[in-house]
């Protein structure tokens, strides 16, 4: 509720916040600069910093800072939000219904990354929302490109599948060098033919 929007007797609020920016991150990108708060609900809101000033009182808290940003409460289910924020440049194969939907969204990085660098996916999706209900194996991601490593990641970012030229027998290790005066965090696999897929975990915890 805006001030404008206030109805019936104008009690006081409990606290209320003055801020540089109050973001109600609705769909008309609406931004406020003062909230007021009574008990565990927003009371009312205005574009003015100063708009909801007859709404304190005796007992109302304020918190008055400039350089405030407020935004709405979420409930953080495990994200891990520098990881979270990390995964917005990643392969969204959240996106993906099936195994050559990934292929297609791999394969589209590919055509804007240059040879060598490598290739991740966001983890935030699971193979059982795919309409094959598996990960895609190394051949199939081979089909997006033989010139990145690929790593595929999902979920808990505890398991990964990767491309072929990340795949080696462990009797005959790749052989991976860096190009760093050439092409710096490029990355060049070379690897014996028939390798076997592989499909990597580490410990949870």
């Amino acid at each position: 509720m805006t001030a404008d929007e206030r109805t019936g007797a104008r009690s006081h609020a409990d606290a209320l916040v003055r801020a540089g920016r109050i973001y109600s991150m609705d769909e008309a990108g609406r931004m406020y600069r003062a909230l007021a708060l009574r008990a565990d609900r927003i009371l009312a809101v205005s574009a003015e910093r100063d708009g909801l000033d007859d709404l304190v009182g005796p007992s109302t808290q304020i918190v008055d800072s400039a350089g405030l940003t407020v935004l709405p409460a979420f409930d953080d289910t495990h994200a891990r939000l520098i990881a979270a924020g990390r995964a917005v440049r990643d392969v969204p194969l959240d996106q993906a219904g099936n195994i050559s939907h990934c292929i297609e969204l791999i394969r589209a990085r590919a055509a804007v990354t240059p040879p060598g660098q490598w290739i991740r996916t966001g983890a935030n999706w699971h193979e059982v929302n795919l309409a094959e209900r598996r990960l895609p194996t190394a051949a199939e991601l081979d089909t997006a490109t033989i010139s990145h490593p690929v790593l595929v990641r999902r979920g808990s970012r505890h398991a990964a599948a990767n491309n072929l030229a990340l795949c080696w027998p462990a009797s005959t290790r790749a052989r991976l060098t860096l190009r760093a005066a050439s092409s710096p965090g490029a990355l060049r696999a070379s690897r014996p033919a028939g390798s076997p897929a592989r499909r990597s975990r580490r410990p949870s915890g």
